[in-house]
């Protein structure tokens, strides 16, 4: 489907009173990575740091959940230049607007994954999903999950590539209800947590 259609049926839906939907999934444990590549969870300084050098652009709003222990930030580098990140949250966090993003908190979510163009088709994703998973486990949680938006073809591929378990749809809507089981692991509603 092209952007054209995604926005078509985005507007049908907004009509519809649904919103931010995503496909949740469950993330199996990888096995390899990028070879050449360092990938650690970095501290808010280092982030900063990284803000200052000009390789990324942050809000202090997601400088904060890191301080706070909401969410960390996992980068992978080849030498000292950055080749990706992933955000993981591990306890609710403001998704959007007055929506907070909820999640069993057995589980670290992934948010914001980001591969520079020239790593891309290289395995920084497996390698930034292994040390989140490492960090994962040693915080004693049982795995990973992620919420795609729905209407982000690269990333929906790419998680199908990697054998990500599909769990089902995630959405906001006043009158549709979510399935049980999808809206224990994940779901959006309209609270913020501060």
């Amino acid at each position: 489907m092209n952007e054209l259609g995604y926005r078509i049926i985005n507007k049908i839906l907004s009509v519809i009173g649904v919103s931010h939907v995503e496909k949740v999934y469950r993330i199996p444990k990888v096995s390899d990575g990028a070879e050449g590549i360092s990938v650690s969870v970095l501290k808010t300084e280092e982030v900063h740091d990284l803000v200052k050098r000009g390789q990324v652009t942050f809000s202090n709003g997601d400088l904060q959940r890191i301080e706070q222990g909401i969410a960390v930030f996992i980068a992978a580098f080849s030498g000292d230049i950055l080749a990706g990140y992933i955000w993981y949250a591990v306890k609710p966090y403001r998704h959007s607007g007055p929506y907070t993003a909820y999640f069993d908190q057995s589980v670290l979510c992934g948010y914001g994954l980001y591969i520079a163009p020239d790593f891309r088709g290289r395995g920084i994703r497996k390698s930034l999903i292994n040390e989140a998973q490492e960090w994962a486990y040693e915080k004693g949680k049982v795995g990973l999950i992620e919420a795609i938006n729905y209407d982000n073809p690269a990333s929906i591929k790419s998680a199908n590539k990697l054998g990500y378990s599909f769990v089902g749809f995630s959405y906001c809507s006043r009158w549709l209800p979510m399935k049980p089981d999808v809206k224990k692991l994940y779901h959006l509603a309209n609270e913020v947590v501060e």
